[in-house]
């Protein structure tokens, strides 16, 4: 034998034992126990049971064929559920194809529509197949252990062969059984599968998921009904129909196959039957002989040069291990259990390899490779690092100096070497006062930049470290190493951005108070000269002084009057707008009658309200009337002038704790993202060449208001989609009310 074999076979079982074998099996013994406590080694077994599936793949019989109702045949049928006569259809087409049998994968229990339930029936009964359908049991909600049972209705039931389609699923929602039967009050029911396959076992069977699904011939439901299949592609076969379209959501999640449709979950029953595929288990006492053989024989290496050998050992063990299982699912359809000895085989050879290592690692080399970690670590760091860098020994000599320290002293030559007071002599005076090892002191210097006339301020922080005396035997100090570590910052652009800062900010306000002083008092002095322009021309449209005598200037002096109102009403928002810039406005909250807010609202429009339509299912609420009724003005302006003649609806109801006023129209509609509507002065055609007035004011109004009230404003809207403003008040502004009713 060669040396290498030699090694190996000491590796093996019976090499002899050693002090700690024991307590490693002890320990071994009670890691499994903990895994079977947690349910780990049910997750690994079946992982391994998966992964066998994945390496043992087989073809489908053949003899089974899938009518899907898939997304093509709900294209073709968009109305579900469909009418009972589309499968007394489906039976016929099928029959005559000569199929063998039909098992339908669909809820019959309810009643279908008038007369064809009894075309099923019809169907059922002239066809020369057997025809099954699904039933299954259901919890009732409400009533813990209270089940269902859902069959098909009477006029189908006598004529069909029943079949459970019902699965159990493990914790983590994946199905890996196939029940015998399910229990019902008159007697058992077998699965669909047994029923198609012929085959009866007498317990739950594992499912076998080496089966190729993607191998059984499949066909759309409007395809078999249009006779677009192959001629004779049902003759002799058997038949399962059921639905496969995502939207309908009949899903399972399937081991080493993600989520299938239920139809193909019983398909796979079938063909699990059918091909005398249902693994068996393992009697349990193979499995503990397996561990008491690992943990028993406490497999070790002998000296350090057999380490490899055994972890190779270890490698051949546990691939045989899996092969043998392999095996055992492949012929004789067996589920051998394998994981409880494969985590005592690694959980054995972890702890002897853990101790073999610990005292074959040298020292030494492990603290090369650390300290040379450690070393390209911090001189990365270092380079790398934004700030200044400066390490000095006890003497005040530069060990260290980064780049950017030396960009930031003007420091021209390497300085390692050389004392700090001659490379750097701004530092010099800070870093000659002694420093506490646990103290930090920080301070400012000034520094000149070459060939400019400005100076930088460098913040400075100064630290000491200690590095303390080694217990190794190759230590040579006499006594600890202290280091200085200076660390830099150029704190000049920072000041000057912040400076920059405060002074923008201080312009910006300055110039945001003198607008809103500007408009306040614009505002205060136009409305006294309106009010007067609009008061005489009241008089003279009204001719209250007597006739004016020339109808023109009757009708002149009534549009004065419109116009100087229309000019009173930009007045008022301007204010109003400064106000809320300002925050100088505050709300009176008091409830309100929804319906009349609205009213007011529209009869203050200067367009024709006519087109409005008005729905209200909140009739009070508690806030500022005259606010809100500005915001519903302005919205609903905004709507009869911007939605281009279409027709302008108003809604106020409550969605949840809120209540939502919206107002929406079918318009051109505007972008979003481009268009900052709730901004002062924004309008979505900001151009000269815009056809409608306006000044932009509204919707910052709207926004405000809302916002007063704690609460938001939402808009909706594309190019061609047209434009909804919604204005949402949160709960407490929702008053009691009763039933809501439409107001047109």
């Amino acid at each position: 034998m060669t040396p290498t074999f030699l090694r190996f076979s000491k590796a093996l079982p019976g090499a002899g034992y050693r002090p700690g074998d024991a307590v490693t099996a002890l320990l071994v013994l009670s890691l499994l126990l903990l895994g079977l406590q947690t349910g780990l080694l049910g997750r690994l077994d079946n992982a391994l049971t998966d992964a066998r599936f994945t390496l043992s793949q087989r073809p489908p019989t053949g003899e089974l064929v899938v009518v899907a109702i898939d997304t093509k045949s709900l294209a073709a049928n968009p109305v579900w559920p469909w009418p009972r006569a589309e499968y007394a259809r489906l039976i016929d087409v099928l029959d005559e194809e000569g199929a063998a049998a039909i098992g339908f994968d669909l809820d019959f229990s309810a009643a279908g529509a008038f007369g064809t339930d009894q075309a099923l029936a019809d169907a059922v009964m002239g066809a020369r197949a057997e025809v099954m359908t699904a039933v299954f049991r259901q919890p009732v909600d409400g009533v813990p252990g209270m089940m269902v049972e859902m069959l098909p209705n009477t006029k189908i039931r006598s004529h069909v062969t029943l079949a459970s389609v019902a699965y159990p699923t493990s914790a983590n929602g994946l199905v890996r059984m196939l029940p015998a039967a399910e229990p019902f009050s008159f007697g058992p029911v077998p699965s669909i599968g047994a029923q198609l396959s012929g085959v009866a076992p007498a317990e739950a069977v594992a499912l076998d998921f080496g089966i190729d699904l993607d191998g059984i011939v499949t066909y759309s439901f409007s395809d078999v009904l249009a006779r677009r299949v192959p001629a004779g592609a049902f003759a002799g076969k058997k038949v399962l129909v059921g639905a496969t379209a995502i939207e309908l959501g009949d899903e399972f999640s399937l081991p080493t196959k993600g989520l299938w449709p239920g139809v193909f979950l019983n398909a796979l029953g079938y063909e699990t039957l059918a091909q005398g595929r249902a693994l068996r288990t393992a009697p349990p006492w193979t499995t503990l002989l397996l561990v008491g053989l690992v943990v028993a024989t406490g497999v070790h290496p002998r000296t350090r040069r057999d380490l490899l050998p055994y972890a190779l050992g270890l490698g051949v063990i546990g691939a045989g291990l899996f092969g043998l299982s392999l095996v055992l699912h492949e012929a004789l359809v067996l589920r051998f259990d394998i994981g409880a000895p494969l985590l005592a085989l690694v959980f054995s050879g972890g702890f002897c390899l853990l101790r073999e290592a610990e005292q074959q690692a040298g020292t030494l080399f492990r603290n090369q490779m650390i300290n040379q970690a450690q070393r390209l670590l911090f001189e990365r760091l270092v380079h790398e690092s934004h700030g200044g860098i400066i390490t000095l020994n006890r003497f005040g000599d530069v060990e260290l100096c980064n780049p950017q320290a030396r960009k930031m002293l003007g420091i021209a030559s390497n300085p390692v070497g050389k004392p700090v007071g001659i490379v750097a002599p701004a530092l010099a005076a800070h870093v000659r006062t002694p420093v506490e090892p646990t103290s930090l002191r920080t301070a400012e210097i000034e520094v000149e930049t070459e060939g400019e006339d400005e100076v930088s301020t460098i913040e400075v922080s100064i630290s000491r470290l200690e590095i303390p005396l080694s217990a190794s035997r190759f230590e040579r100090r006499r006594e600890p190493r202290e280091v200085t570590l200076v660390s830099l910052y150029d704190a000049t652009p920072a000041r000057r951005a912040a400076e920059a800062e405060r002074l923008a900010k201080e312009e910006h306000a300055a110039a945001s108070e003198a607008k809103s002083l500007l408009i306040a008092t614009m505002s205060h002095e136009l409305r006294t000269p309106l009010n007067h322009i609009i008061g005489f021309a009241e008089l003279i449209a009204g001719e209250m002084m007597g006739p004016v005598g020339t109808p023109e200037y009757t009708e002149y002096a009534g549009h004065i009057g419109t116009g100087g109102k229309r000019l009173l009403s930009v007045v008022n928002d301007m204010l109003l707008a400064g106000q809320l810039q300002s925050n100088e406005i505050a709300i009176y909250e008091d409830e309100a009658a929804l319906e009349g807010i609205l009213n007011e609202a529209l009869d203050g429009l200067s367009r024709d309200p006519a087109q409005v339509e008005v729905a209200i299912a909140a009739h009070r609420a508690r806030i500022d009337a005259k606010l809100v009724g500005t915001a519903v003005r302005h919205l609903v302006d905004n709507a009869l002038k911007f939605g281009g003649g279409s027709d302008v609806r108003v809604s106020v109801n409550n969605r949840g704790d809120e209540l939502r006023l919206r107002v929406e129209d079918d318009g051109p509609g505007v972008d979003l993202e481009r268009a900052e509507l709730t901004s002062l002065f924004v309008q979505a055609d900001g151009t000269l060449a815009r056809t409608q007035d306006g000044c932009g004011i509204g919707l910052f109004l709207v926004d405000g208001i809302a916002r007063l009230h704690g609460g938001r404003l939402r808009l909706f809207s594309a190019p061609g989609r047209g434009f909804a403003a919604e204005v949402i008040l949160p709960g407490r502004a929702i008053a009691p009310r009763a039933a809501g009713r439409l107001v047109a």
